[in-house]
């Protein structure tokens, strides 16, 4: 409040980062790592949407006469026990692989990041009340819930997609709740209430897109554990069902040929595993850093 009697502005910090893209483009320029495995995670992407051309092979075709052979000039990762391709299962196999998580964590950061917003703003019985709700979902394990709505819906991809969306939502929610509560009470919220404006527009265009950098990084970190977490069902047989390509279920397939000394199958998996997890957990912790010191 002026000496005049009017309100004063939102502070320059609210309009700034409204968008968000400032932020995001300055973390990728000041850091080469993360702008490295942003673009490695963008090439995977494209890989899974390329994967009718890139793949040598189909992924499903069988040649019995060349069944669990090695790396070759004909089968560059080698074959799995039906003769199948590895090397065209796995490019096929990152379609499953990404979507499954992706969707998860995006289902889940949604539903979060609406049950944070709208339960920092209104507080008071529904704060409670979500907070309670949230506690019960975090202390029930995922996998568990996963394998009760297999149960009911059987199994395939839709039931553990599901069950891992709620998951994950308290997991999220959890971690941008701190964020959330302090740019709730930062001063420029005030200025916006007395200006009139409402909450909506306040959380959608203010709020959300100063708690952005946060929610991006943890999101990040979030996919690697979903796609491990789905791999797990498949390995498990209760997620993707053969004859389909994805890399928890290669992983599985692939172990009697590990017994017999011919790992291909499922080492080439795990490495594909191993690889994605490593670079999103490292991207996301950069992107964790570059939140918390902007967030000072």
């Amino acid at each position: 409040m002026t000496s005049t009697g009017l309100v004063t502005p939102p502070p320059r910090r609210a309009r700034r980062l409204r968008s968000g893209q400032p932020a995001r483009r300055s973390v990728l320029r000041q850091d080469r790592v993360a702008l490295g495995l942003t673009i490695f995670l963008g090439l995977l992407v494209l890989v899974a949407v390329l994967a009718p051309v890139l793949a040598p092979y189909a992924p499903d075709e069988t040649d019995i006469l060349s069944a669990s052979q090695g790396p070759s000039a004909a089968h560059l990762l080698g074959t799995d026990a039906l003769g199948r391709d590895l090397l065209s299962r796995l490019i096929y196999g990152t379609r499953l692989s990404l979507l499954g998580p992706v969707v998860v964590i995006g289902v889940a950061t949604v539903c979060a990041v609406a049950l944070v917003l709208s339960s920092v703003w209104i507080g008071g019985r529904y704060d409670r009340f979500v907070g309670k709700a949230l506690s019960v979902l975090f202390s029930f394990p995922g996998l568990i819930l996963a394998i009760v709505v297999v149960a009911i819906v059987g199994a395939g991809i839709t039931g553990p997609i599901v069950a891992f969306s709620i998951a994950f939502i308290p997991y999220i929610a959890r971690v941008l709740r701190p964020v959330a509560l302090r740019e709730r009470s930062m001063t420029y919220v005030n200025a916006l209430q007395m200006l009139g404006v409402s909450g909506w527009t306040i959380c959608v265009r203010h709020l959300l897109p100063n708690i952005f950098p946060f929610v991006r990084a943890h999101v990040t970190i979030a996919l690697g554990t979903a796609l491990v977490d789905l791999a797990a069902v498949s390995y498990i047989g209760l997620g993707v069902q053969a004859p389909a390509a994805e890399w928890g279920l290669q992983i599985s397939t692939g172990q009697a040929d590990l017994l017999a000394g011919k790992p291909w199958e499922s080492l080439t998996a795990c490495v594909a595993v191993l690889v994605v997890v490593i670079a999103v957990n490292i991207l996301g912790e950069r992107l964790a850093a570059a939140a918390q010191k902007e967030g000072r």
